[in-house]
This record gives structure tokens, C-alpha cells and sequence, in this order.
């Protein structure tokens, strides 16, 4: 027997959710950051911070990426980093996507090497056309002469962080090193960018080259 069988009538009774609608998914913010000159993914290991709606989180590049999330809600954000000066950008995000994509872009490293005749009464005078050899784990990856300056420029290009360099030339018969030249993380900022160093030759015959 069933309580219908009985005449009772039990109401239905409808129960809404309060919230109307079901929880919003949690977001992500996804960092990328690249080298300006070959577009190639910062080395991993650099320090991304993102500030905002109650948040404060630190995270290291992986294949030049950060990702933050799930759980990050709508709202405004500071992402920064330190690459041989402070980047700070602000984003606001909201619930038209799951997954946000910032990209941001810093100059790769450079090493600038002068070259001069040790004659003081001179004043020093650049030496021009000086072959000069950059060298990336025991291979040569790019060559200079000196310019009119005395100066030879290996820029983004040719350069990484987190790699060893040296560069080589030939005076006077003498083959001569300046190494290991690299730029490090240093608890996740890229504090030096630039490497500047100077040479003084004593004039040889010949030319010395």
C-alpha cells in the first residue's frame, strides 16, 4: 500500500541552488617569456611573480613558461621578474576564458671586448681588423674583426644565458684566451646582461695579427 493508495498528497517541493548558477571553473595564467633575438624560451629557472586578488606566488621557468592556477578568480594582477633590470606588467582577467597566454620578450646577453695599443703617449690607440673568435662548449660559433673602435660585439644572437663562453685571438705570434665568460641566474633574477672587457697589445711587427 502506498501512501496515494491512502488519498495523502505529498507535495513537490523544488530546491533551488542559491548561487543560481554551478561554481566558475578556476583559471590560469600562463607566463612565457622569450629572447628578443632568436625567440627561443628564456633558460628555465627565472623567477616569475604574480601579485593580485589576495594572491602573492613565485614560480620558476620551465621551457620559458609559468603557469599559475587552478583557482585564480577575475581581477587585476602584477606579473614580474628581474632580467638584468625589473619587468612589471599589469593584465586583468575575466571569465570569457579558462587559460590566459602573456608573452613577454627580453634581450639576450651581450659580450663587447675592445682592443688597444699599449702606447700611452698615443693615447692608447684601437687596434682594427684583430680577428677575434667566440667560442660555446669547445666550438668556435662566430668570428670578428675589430672595428675602427678597437671593438668587436657578440650580441643575443650568439649569446645565452646559462652557457660558458670564451673568446680567442692571435698577437704577435701568441695565441691568447679570455674565458669562461657566462651569465647565471642568481636566486632567479639574470643580474648582468653585459660583459665589457679590454685589452692592451703591445705594438708587434708586422702587424701582430
Amino acid at each position: 500500500m502506498t501512501l496515494a493508495t491512502l488519498g495523502i498528497f505529498i507535495p513537490f517541493l523544488w530546491f533551488e541552488n542559491n548561487n543560481n548558477h554551478a561554481s566558475p571553473l578556476g583559471k590560469y595564467i600562463d607566463v612565457g617569456i622569450f629572447c628578443e633575438e632568436t625567440e627561443e624560451p628564456v633558460p628555465d629557472g627565472l623567477a616569475v611573480r604574480l601579485v593580485g586578488q589576495g594572491f602573492d606566488i613565485t614560480l620558476r621557468t620551465v621551457n620559458g613558461h609559468v603557469l599559475f592556477g587552478s583557482g585564480i578568480p577575475d581581477g587585476t594582477y602584477t606579473i614580474s621578474w628581474f632580467w638584468n633590470k625589473a619587468y612589471s606588467y599589469e593584465v586583468t582577467i575575466d571569465c570569457s576564458q579558462i587559460t590566459w597566454y602573456f608573452d613577454y620578450y627580453v634581450p639576450n646577453p651581450i659580450i663587447i671586448k675592445h682592443f688597444y695599443y699599449d702606447l700611452y703617449h698615443a693615447h692608447y690607440p684601437p687596434i682594427v681588423g684583430l680577428h677575434v673568435t667566440l667560442w660555446e662548449n669547445g666550438i668556435p660559433i662566430a668570428s670578428q674583426l675589430t672595428d675602427g673602435t678597437g671593438t668587436v660585439r657578440f650580441d643575443g644572437y650568439y649569446i645565452d644565458v646559462c652557457k660558458e663562453y670564451y673568446l680567442t685571438w692571435t698577437w704577435g705570434g701568441t695565441d691568447y684566451q679570455e674565458g669562461p665568460i657566462h651569465f647565471i641566474y642568481e636566486d632567479g633574477k639574470l643580474l648582468v646582461c653585459v660583459w665589457e672587457g679590454t685589452n692592451y697589445l703591445e705594438p708587434k711587427s708586422g702587424g701582430g695579427k
